[in-house]
């Protein structure tokens, strides 16, 4: 223990957490000297953080995953320490590349055969073209119940 005394003067969830910080950056000082947010608001937020890493040991660095870390640099600074790794998974429908139409169609307009995508482009392009289309395979998904 530090015997520092804190003073919580906000807490919300990220969102409105969000746009607390927005509207405190658009009122003038910022009177507040620590915060919490997730990692994909930090770059709206310019120079509002200091670079981290020039005030904690590479030491204390180094227990971090580095992917977290990368996460949480704007601009080659160190703005925010993950506190939770959050991970984002995508699902895609096989039938979807699977069905003969869809293959020829996205051969047709984009001169690769359809497969899951390996980049930020092609899932752009995916999330265009899939939902237009339809297969002749596809089933309903079944109810999910609860127990």
């Amino acid at each position: 223990m530090t015997g520092a005394k804190v003073k919580i003067v906000s807490s919300k969830n990220h969102f409105d957490l969000d746009r607390e910080i927005k509207q405190d950056i658009a009122a003038g000082p910022v009177s507040w000297c620590v915060g919490s947010n997730h990692t994909s608001f930090a770059p709206q937020y310019g120079s509002l953080y200091i670079d981290l890493s020039e005030h904690i040991p590479q030491s204390e660095l180094d227990k971090y995953v580095q992917g977290t870390l990368n996460a949480s640099t704007v601009d080659g600074r160190l703005v925010q320490l993950p506190r939770v790794t959050d991970v984002s998974n995508l699902y895609y429908r096989k039938s979807l590349y699977a069905d003969p139409a869809n293959q020829k169609a996205w051969k047709d307009q984009y001169g690769s055969e359809l497969a899951p995508p390996k980049t930020f482009d092609e899932f752009r392009d995916q999330v265009i073209f899939l939902p237009t289309r339809r297969t002749s395979t596809a089933q309903p998904l079944p109810a999910r119940t609860r127990g």
